[in-house]
């Protein structure tokens, strides 16, 4: 399993090479607690333990039958867990529902709507479950999901996709904290995707805190800051997409004489693996930046024809990841 933050530099680090700062902890939003789903035999959801912080795009990533949909419907009080609990703002669900709720809005699976009404109308009439939303907030939303020229047009009309960002309005008619999107690209098309993807986007920058589930590995890289992958209802693997990728990238040096430089960056505590492929220096060091080693090989009198960083596809990843789970 890997998480952010844990990997360890070795002590006194030499001139030169520099320890990133560890960032401040923030809020936690939302939280599980060895939270679980029996039906029957069968565990769809087993002693999941998530935190979710503050202003962060949590993507939620597994195959299709891995339990999310199961997780989201306990995180919204739709169905009580076997055991285990959910917090939200760091207060029990369980406990508090009619207090915690109207600050998270949802969108689970395909949003239902009259047909024969407008965007708007169907939106005010939503609005209206939740005890009114003023007109002034109906039009809003509509700007937000980017539907404010076609607010009138009757939903019949509408794209998949519009009517995807239609559903997402709805979740934010109260101007929750929270936002939980189950698969929100779910049968869209390269269009629709990329209009979801920018929805996502400009609800982070407006300080939303977003919860998405998704097995679209390309768009959980895209929006998501931080991921957890879910297989057979258990965590295998949570943490920053880009501490993810670069603690799997490595470096690719070309030189004149690699022997010669696998026994200068020896010495180097942040380097974790070393060795010479066809000829070129490779160095396994997730933490190390490209202007530090060309500057520490510099210092040193050698200059390299080349240094390349690669990093492994989070597919690829994904997939190292939940076979080994599953023993493959």
């Amino acid at each position: 399993m890997f998480h952010p933050g844990t990997q360890s530099l070795a002590p006194a680090p030499q001139a030169g090479w520099r320890i990133p700062p560890t960032p401040p902890r923030r809020e936690v939003i939302l939280e599980t607690v060895g939270l679980t789903k029996a039906y029957g035999k069968r565990l769809a959801v087993n002693g999941l333990n998530l935190e979710v912080l503050r202003g962060e795009v949590f993507g939620f990533l597994g195959p299709n039958g891995a339990g999310k949909t199961t997780t989201i419907r306990m995180l919204l009080n739709l169905i009580a867990p076997t055991s285990g609990e959910v917090r939200l703002f760091g207060q029990p669900l369980v406990t508090h529902p009619g207090k915690l709720l109207p600050y998270v809005g949802a969108l689970i699976e395909q949003p239902s709507f009259q047909s024969y009404l407008s965007g708007r109308d169907n939106l005010i009439a939503v609005g209206g479950y939740t005890g009114g939303v003023p007109a002034r907030r109906v039009d809003e939303v509509l700007e937000i999901a980017g539907l404010g020229e076609r607010g009138k047009d009757r939903y019949s009309t509408y794209s998949l996709g519009m009517r995807q960002r239609l559903g997402v309005g709805a979740a934010l008619l109260t101007d929750p904290e929270l936002i939980i999107l189950d698969e929100p690209g779910n049968g869209l098309d390269p269009a629709g995707i990329v209009e979801m993807r920018e929805l996502i986007r400009k609800l982070s920058q407006q300080g939303k805190t977003i919860f998405v589930s998704s097995h679209i590995l390309a768009e959980v890289r895209q929006v998501c800051t931080r991921i957890g992958i879910i297989r057979g209802g258990q965590l295998i693997g949570v943490g920053a997409v880009d501490v993810l990728l670069r603690a799997t990238s490595r470096w690719e040096v070309e030189v004149e004489n690699p022997e010669q430089v696998c026994r200068l960056l020896a010495g180097v505590p942040i380097i974790s693996a070393l060795n010479i492929e066809n000829g070129m220096v490779v160095i396994k060091a997730p933490t190390m930046r490209g202007r530090d080693l060309i500057s520490f090989l510099a210092k040193n009198g050698i200059w390299p024809e080349s240094v390349k960083r690669s990093e492994e596809d989070l597919e690829n990843i994904f997939l190292r990841l939940t076979e080994k789970e599953a023993g493959l």
